[in-house]
């Protein structure tokens, strides 16, 4: 291979690890994740990040112009079309910055559930068992058993 080739090898090798370390980096499985739906997010994001910050500006610039002195500042006042964007663009990324459920492994899940539902009679005595056993060590039982074997 010429150095050219060896050259865009070694850069599309270390691109396609920094893809899959950013990809985890904010949760998402790199496998199951392609490049162009991981990126529109992003682009999505962006534009609705940049937008808001256009609105919280001339907001600003409404209050200070506003003389009235009036205490509180003015109402956000955006479209529905451009507000439900950016509540659908929040919901979805709140749905990916969730992280899967652990998976344990069976054997011990088995055991876990036994123990919080009381199945388990071999780690769990009953009550009846701790009866009839704290009985048998009473103070009257060992005097009795004392003086027999006198």
């Amino acid at each position: 291979n010429s150095p050219t080739m060896d050259k865009l090898l070694a850069d599309s090798k270390t691109a396609q690890e920094a893809y899959e370390s950013v990809v985890e980096y904010f949760g998402e499985n790199p496998k199951t994740t392609s490049p162009s739906m991981f990126f529109s997010l992003f682009s999505r994001f962006t534009k609705a990040y940049k937008k808001a910050e256009q609105e919280v500006e001339q907001w600003k610039k409404e209050a200070a112009a506003d003389t009235s002195g009036r205490e509180e500042p003015p109402t956000p006042k955006s479209p529905p079309k451009a507000r439900r964007q950016q509540m659908d663009l929040i919901s979805e990324l709140k749905r990916k910055q969730q992280k899967e459920p652990l998976i344990y492994e069976s054997d011990r899940d088995g055991a876990i559930e036994d123990i919080i539902t009381g199945e388990s009679q071999a780690t769990v005595p009953s009550p009846v068992s701790i009866m009839s056993f704290s009985s048998s060590i009473s103070p009257h039982a060992e005097g009795s058993a004392a003086s027999s074997h006198l």
